[in-house]
């Protein structure tokens, strides 16, 4: 299930703006339905809370 959050999220990294602004993209954010604006920002959280940036 996770796998197919990854897959859409990189589609949605793929179709969006690669300008980043604080780790979201905010200027795509406002194309999509607001169910991705939520989830995807969410994702980005979670996963980045599974797997930190190397100091």
């Amino acid at each position: 299930m996770l796998h197919s959050y990854a897959i859409i999220y990189v589609l949605y990294l793929s179709y969006c703006d690669h300008t980043i602004c604080t780790g979201y993209h905010i200027r795509c954010l406002y194309f999509l339905h607001p169910f991705f604006s939520i989830i995807f920002p969410l994702l980005f959280d979670f996963s980045r809370h599974l797997h930190p940036a190397p100091q």
